[in-house]
């Protein structure tokens, strides 16, 4: 099979898996509203001077949501509409399937960061020289997020249970770490710690990028070989287990 054609599927299926967004984008709204949720409580309880931090928070996490639900998207393919099916009967590929599905949440990545980028560039904050060292950790960290997203869509054959666990991470990785706070709020001896989780590592980068006053510039390179080394992990245990289940 020629790589044009591998390319082909890969589009094709981007948009097939799209179109519920396209046609319904009360999804791509839901995604931006939970994701800038930490921003009214900031404003709420007197947070405000972290709004900057919020915003960068808040990119990130829609990176970290449109990753990760991406087993939403492989169980629901595999068990309900038994797509997945029609994709083993053709001469589709699981990697072009799988770049295919990653291809269509790349788009929402895309729209769902705008209005916080866009108040992180009126605020003075994002500009041409800083944006590649913004968007780039959040470019990685969407992957790490997309590689666990469809290890747990391979492994997991229940929808119900694919959604808990995926919102029971999310909170673990996104709401209660230092992703929407410094992490200089926590004890020393524990930040090292969560700068294990990669979204924290990925919050660290852009931080410093954005030149906040409570990034920690010490946590840079511990933080690119976390972000980094965790997406090559994940990537591989992914690879490993990709196969085209039917049941």
């Amino acid at each position: 099979m020629n790589l044009r054609r591998v390319f082909e599927q890969i589009l094709v299926i981007g948009w097939m898996n799209s179109l519920p967004m396209l046609r319904q984008p009360v999804q791509l709204i839901s995604l931006v509203v939970f994701a800038g949720l930490p921003l009214f409580y900031m404003w709420a309880l007197g947070g405000m001077h972290l709004i900057s931090m919020g915003l960068a928070g808040a990119m990130i996490s829609v990176a970290a949501f449109s990753g990760m639900f991406v087993s939403q998207d492989i169980i629901f393919n595999r068990i309900w509409t038994k797509f997945q099916d029609i994709m083993v009967a053709s001469p589709v590929r699981p990697l072009a399937y799988l770049l295919g599905i990653a291809f269509s949440n790349v788009v929402s990545v895309g729209f769902a960061i705008i209005p916080y980028s866009a108040l992180l560039v009126l605020q003075g904050k994002l500009n041409p020289a800083n944006a590649a060292s913004v968007l780039i950790p959040i470019f990685i960290c969407y992957l790490s997020n997309l590689m666990l997203g469809f290890f747990l869509g391979t492994v997991i054959n229940d929808v119900k249970t694919g959604n808990s666990l995926g919102n029971i991470l999310l909170l673990a990785m996104v709401y209660l770490p230092p992703v929407y706070y410094p992490i200089t709020s926590l004890p020393e001896p524990l930040r090292v710690v969560v700068l294990i989780i990669p979204t924290v590592s990925a919050a660290q980068i852009v931080n410093n990028a954005l030149d906040m006053p409570t990034a920690v510039k010490e946590y840079l390179p511990i933080s690119w070989s976390i972000l980094v080394l965790s997406t090559i992990i994940l990537a591989f245990l992914t690879m490993k287990n990709i196969r085209w289940r039917e049941k």
